[in-house]
């Protein structure tokens, strides 16, 4: 399958995602960069570099903050107001890039076997 240069991003969603709104303009700005992460991931949606599963300390050098405290602030933002998830398995994930990525390989499955 051909690798999509880029991932669909709804103005109206960003706008009006209620768990978002509760984050700060910081944690906006690093979910921005969480979000492209996750795309180019092998997983897409799923926070991975290659096949390595990021952690918490990895996440924390990738975002390169300044300060301890504004990555937790960050980190917990994120993970309390529900706006990242964390699979099962412990990969932390977006829902909606998730349900976006399956959507696509389905609609590309149906038409390659048309």
């Amino acid at each position: 399958m051909d690798r999509r240069k880029g991932f669909a991003f709804h103005p109206e969603d960003w706008l009006s995602d209620t768990r978002l709104a509760l984050c700060s303009y910081a944690t906006k700005g690093a979910w921005m960069d969480i979000l492209c992460h996750m795309f180019q991931s092998p997983r897409a949606g799923y926070l991975m570099v290659d096949e390595k599963v990021l952690n918490k300390d990895d996440v924390q050098l990738m975002l390169k903050c300044r300060t301890q405290g504004e990555f937790e602030l960050i980190w917990g933002e994120l993970l309390n107001n529900g706006v990242m998830k964390q699979h099962a398995d412990g990969t932390y994930y977006s829902k909606r890039m998730v349900l976006d990525a399956e959507r696509i390989s389905m609609n590309w499955t149906a038409t390659k076997e048309d």
